[in-house]
């Protein structure tokens, strides 16, 4: 069996044909009879014994018959009187690209135009310019369709890919999160006593009393503690939440001018932190709570990330999506989703100028306990796992932007429940006075 290799394939000898020879002397007349009988052959070459002298065109034949001499009065002439004495001849391991080029570039080129093959100084074959031209778009659309499939399978492949590590993500994440629920309940169990035990002894002594300071320690101690699991709990999206229509414009401003805030201003005093809402912002349906503890966690992280002078932005918006999906800019922001669902929502964007996530660390940061903040800082590596919980649990999105040196923009969609241009009920400083 003949076999082919890619060098091979792409020599002129590939797709050459049969070269037919006829004499120098044989008559016109017995050319154009072998002509008549054999419709495929097109072109014939005169020779010599092994001599190549020219070469015999059935169409330019018949026009020379016809136009130029006459058929009657040159029908038994030889045939060498009407041959083509200059014909082009190539090598036999010539390219077709490069045989194609000089054929181009000849001063009479037609596209019926044939072009003798040779190897070693002998006849091998023969072939027309019109076969070579149209081997070369045959190629190339067949090149142009294997690199369409092959980019087809790729990103079909790349899609697979992420669909199972975004599947083996939030696998990893919910059970991490039951987990953490389980841990919490029990150690809720436990703090009760840490926490309210010591306000009993205390009521039992006087003033002055030795232990109320010890006693005080513990108490405030347990109580970090029951902020650690209650985050626990809502990463774990196992705790109580208590969902009311909300502008989330309120949230931002209670957040503005909470404590946190405050203390945050006070420990980065060179950070400015600047609000950018829209004032018709459609109501989203979530806990006032575990909203406010979200922008709190985002705002805090991107100071802590700012070395020096630095800005933080808070901006809501309106968002609506027409697609049936839309693709979030980074893939890996939320274990388990990568687009976003058609329709209407309320976006939440906390963006700062730090110096941006690195892309080991961007594939972390939603992993409870997972940190790099420096040793001297506080923190459990529970910020961005909250977000999370707290996203989930409302069924929103969440997508995170950030090149190294470039800073970082998280931004959230909740679905937004109604268009409304009326206010809102404040429902967080309801609670708020509530409670005191």
């Amino acid at each position: 069996m003949k076999t082919f290799t890619a060098d091979s394939m792409n020599r002129i000898s590939y797709i050459s044909k049969k070269a037919y020879t006829v004499l120098q002397d044989d008559p016109v007349s017995s050319v154009k009879e072998f002509f008549d009988k054999n419709k495929p052959v097109n072109a014939v070459v005169v020779v010599q014994g092994s001599k190549i002298l020219g070469l015999v065109m059935n169409i330019h034949m018949n026009f020379c018959l016809s136009q130029r001499y006459g058929f009657s009065l040159f029908i038994n002439k030889p045939v060498c009187a009407i041959m083509d004495k200059s014909p082009m001849i190539v090598c036999h391991d010539e390219s077709i690209e490069d045989v194609a080029s000089k054929a181009m570039k000849r001063e009479s080129n037609r596209i019926y135009d044939h072009i003798i093959v040779v190897k070693n100084g002998h006849l091998n074959g023969i072939i027309s310019v019109k076969t070579i031209l149209n081997f070369l778009v045959k190629s190339q659309r067949e090149r142009t369709n294997i690199l369409e499939r092959y980019a087809t399978m790729l990103e079909r492949e790349d899609t697979d890919k992420k669909k199972a590590i975004q599947g083996l993500k939030a696998s990893k994440m919910e059970a991490i999160g039951r987990l953490a629920g389980g841990v919490a309940h029990d150690l809720n169990n436990i703090l009760s006593g840490i926490i309210n035990y010591p306000e009993l002894m205390m009521m039992e002594l006087p003033e002055n009393n030795n232990l109320i300071k010890p006693l005080k320690i513990i108490q405030a101690s347990g109580e970090r503690a029951a902020a650690v699991v209650q985050d626990l709990l809502t990463f774990s999206r196992r705790g109580r939440v208590n969902k009311d229509m909300l502008n989330l414009n309120s949230i931002v401003w209670q957040c503005i001018y909470s404590p946190e805030f405050f203390r945050l201003k006070l420990e980065f005093p060179l950070i400015r932190i600047k609000n950018e809402l829209e004032p018709q912002l459609m109501v989203i349906e979530g806990s006032c709570t575990h909203l406010n503890k979200l922008i709190v966690n985002l705002v805090n992280n991107s100071a802590e990330a700012i070395e020096g002078p630095g800005k933080i932005i808070i901006k809501t918006f309106n968002q609506c999506f027409d697609n049936r999906y839309h693709k979030l800019s980074h893939l890996n922001s939320l274990p388990g989703d990568d687009s976003v669902r058609q329709g209407e929502y309320v976006g939440l964007s906390v963006s700062d100028n730090g110096p941006g996530i690195s892309k080991d660390d961007m594939d972390k940061i939603f992993e409870p306990f997972y940190t790099n903040k420096k040793i001297d800082r506080d923190g459990q590596g529970l910020g961005m796992a909250v977000v999370w919980g707290t996203v989930k649990e409302l069924g929103g999105y969440i997508d995170v932007s950030s090149k190294p040196g470039n800073g970082t923009v998280v931004t959230i969609f909740f679905p937004a429940k109604k268009r409304t241009l009326e206010l809102v009920p404040n429902v967080c400083l309801l609670e708020n006075r509530k409670s005191q």
